[in-house]
């Protein structure tokens, strides 16, 4: 990767590109406008991009110029070059380096009921590719992976194997358990009601209303696996039925036949378990033709008992001698 000066050496020499053509195309990824000009700078600066350069980024499809001439004359802008996918993906290529990187931060063994689990038997060079198409071959997004695989660590939350761990992206979930921590240290005794809005995580902004009609198991995961996060149940259970992805399409429409007849098994084909779908992408999917029935949906018991037996008022969680119980980040 571009960080590890040794892989970017080889990089550079593999696909043929200069220091400075690289240069240009990260900080043109990245936005860091500010940076590019400072570096091309004519009186300050350490160093000029040459046409030569831009034409070998443009002809290996890593930049597209959306330059224009004006008055006949060819005006070069910076801001006015994209960045590509390709340029993106060529930073990865080596996938073995990522994953290994993860695989050294991530725990030799997990204990589920007071047994020791080895959490790291799979070969990298076959979950390599995996994680990086589930991190989109982000640079940014790896370190923050590392980040938050390090924060699950010291905090005992790590309870899967690595394979497990990256195939269901569960370093989301324990961001938004992370993100909600922070927030409740602050207002820890906060009880949600249906017209309060969701602070953060994928549904974020959203009211616990319009959550609740349409994906109200997020809720119940939110019962689980959040110390702080609790409702006023009667509050919940006064609204409408709910209207979540259950029931067939709609008959005539544009996509009756381009998915199955279930939009839950759409749902779970493009995405797995449904542990990142959202409320919005339910909507667009009725939006699109399936007909959502109207489901009776009653809490479970045992999230009825989590969420009556968190007390009224939470002690503010103490990090540096203690661990938060963030429940086992059951998929969704």
């Amino acid at each position: 990767m571009f960080y590890n000066v040794e892989n970017f050496t080889l990089l550079l020499v593999k696909y043929k590109l200069t220091a400075n053509q690289f240069l240009f195309a990260y900080l043109l990824h990245e936005g860091k406008w500010d940076a590019l000009k400072k570096y091309v700078d004519k009186e300050k600066g350490l160093g000029l991009f040459s046409s030569a350069d831009l034409k070998v980024l443009k002809d290996n499809g890593y930049i597209i110029d959306i330059n224009q001439e004006v008055d006949g004359i060819q005006k070069t802008y910076m801001d006015s070059f994209i960045c590509t996918s390709t340029f993106k993906e060529l930073m990865f290529l080596d996938t073995d380096e990522p994953i290994n990187e993860l695989m050294d931060v991530y725990p030799n063994f997990i204990e589920v009921d007071g047994k020791n689990y080895a959490a790291k038997n799979i070969d990298p060079s076959l979950l390599g590719p995996t994680y990086v198409k589930n991190i989109n071959a982000d640079c940014d997004k790896h370190i923050e992976v590392l980040a938050l695989t390090q924060y699950a660590v010291k905090y005992n939350l790590i309870v899967t194997d690595l394979g497990s761990y990256v195939k269901s992206r569960m370093w989301e979930g324990i961001k938004e358990a992370k993100d909600f921590i922070e927030l409740t240290t602050t207002n820890s005794s906060k009880i949600y009601f249906p017209t309060d809005i969701m602070p953060f995580g994928k549904n974020k902004n959203l009211s616990f209303s319009e959550i609740y009609q349409y994906q109200p198991n997020y809720i119940e995961w939110l019962i689980f696996n959040i110390p702080e996060f609790r409702i006023n149940v009667e509050e919940f259970e006064k609204l409408p039925d709910s209207t979540p992805f259950y029931g067939g399409y709609v008959e005539g429409s544009e996509n009756a036949n381009k998915y199955s007849k279930n939009i839950d098994d759409w749902l779970k084909y493009v995405d797995r378990n449904n542990k990142h779908v959202n409320v919005s992408d339910i909507k667009k999917l009725i939006d699109e033709g399936f007909k959502a029935e109207a489901v009776n949906f009653k809490f479970s018991e045992e999230a009825l008992e989590r969420n009556g037996s968190k007390t009224k008022k939470f002690q503010i969680i103490d990090f540096s001698d203690s661990s938060p119980e963030i429940g086992n980040f059951m998929s969704f």
